[in-house]
């Protein structure tokens, strides 16, 4: 257990700052305000607390390691805004909030097979992690009002429900029921979206095998992820490449971007909760045979040794994801697919060689 303080701040921010510039004020070097003075702030704080076991069998043939911590931080650092007319946009102050971020690390290592001819040894990890705001005094009267939600995680994800289809529109819920459909979180009393999720992963890990049998070796490494994440947009009769999905949309298909349907789309389904759905995979990442020439053989060749290999790298990738890639998932929550940012999956590659020590 300890405590630990944060002071990723910009030097002297506590003073009120000016900056050079390259405009003279008379025959003088002129100065222009850069900060603006806030005395009252101080440390944020962190209180950590870790318990872990690291535990070995049957004569380290079994291995288990495992982790748990819980950290809270308080009287955290933040940049409040202000009114453009007090000549800055913000401010460094405190927040008179409280943070948690709990988690489990699990690691469970073996050597199931030792043998003359065939060895097996096994890796196995897992981690989850979890964090939500306890508490935030005045948070619906705060400008975060619309960013966190108490008892959430503060990658908390708000978005309108999709309740379906009319006439070829998108509707949403009222969620609030004032009969009114606004952006902004419900459980802060600000508008109709409720919270869909979280950007944070409920648990990721791998798995890693290594079998031997004589000269033959087989590697492989599975890595998994348990998330959520914004999948590709699309909308039938735009001029442009859609997803397969668009065909089971129940929109009435338009190219005018001013039509209802259209408006529906742009305005409701692109900030619904049905753009935000499973994400979890579970990838083949590494995949080596490899077989290694007797001894004697590499011997008369006049080698030390010489091993002959082929390896494959992102081969297999199981998930319900709807979009390019599930390990990068998008990441916004509204615009249509020019305005929003993913990444194209990791290449597959195969290599093969021949590795000679002479």
């Amino acid at each position: 257990y300890g405590v630990i303080g944060n002071d990723q701040i910009g030097n002297y921010s506590y003073l009120s700052l000016y900056l050079a510039t390259g405009a003279p004020y008379g025959s003088q070097p002129g100065f222009v305000p850069y900060g603006i003075a806030n005395p009252d702030f101080g440390w944020e704080k962190t209180r950590k607390l870790e318990a872990a076991a690291e535990l070995s069998f049957l004569d380290n043939r079994l291995g288990l390691n495992t982790a748990w911590f819980r950290n809270r931080s308080g009287n955290l650092l933040a940049s409040y805004p202000l009114s453009p007319q007090s000549g800055f946009s913000s401010y460094t102050a405190n927040l008179d909030a409280l943070v948690q971020n709990t988690g489990v690390e699990v690691e469970l290592k073996g050597t199931p097979v030792v043998g003359k001819d065939f060895n097996w040894t096994l890796s196995f990890n897992i981690s989850a992690y979890k964090n939500k705001l306890v508490n935030f005094p005045g948070l619906a009267t705060s400008t975060y009002a619309n960013t966190y939600v108490t008892g959430q995680s503060v990658n908390v994800v708000g978005l309108y429900h999709l309740t379906g289809y009319k006439n070829g529109q998108a509707t949403v819920a009222d969620a609030n029921h004032d009969g009114v459909i606004s952006p902004g979180l419900q459980a802060n009393g600000q508008g109709d979206y409720i919270v869909a999720g979280s950007r944070d992963p409920s648990y990721f890990g791998g798995l890693s095998n290594s079998l031997r049998y004589k000269q033959w070796t087989l590697d492989l490494l599975f890595n998994f992820t348990k998330q959520k994440g914004y999948t590709l947009p699309g909308f039938p009769g735009l001029l442009s490449n859609q997803p397969r999905d668009v065909l089971n949309s129940g929109f009435t298909a338009s190219t005018q971007a001013s039509s209802d349907s259209y408006n529906s789309y742009q305005n409701y389904y692109m900030l619904s909760d049905a753009r935000f759905s499973d994400a979890s995979f579970i990838r083949l990442r590494n995949l080596s045979l490899a077989w290694s020439m007797p001894a004697q053989w590499s011997k008369k060749a006049g080698m030390t040794q010489c091993r002959i290999y082929v390896r494959g790298q992102n081969l297999l990738t199981i998930t319900k994801y709807k979009g390019f890639d599930p390990e990068t998932p998008l990441f916004i929550n509204f615009g249509y697919l020019p305005g929003a940012t993913s990444s194209l999956p990791p290449l597959r590659m195969l290599t093969a060689g021949i590795q000679c020590t002479f």
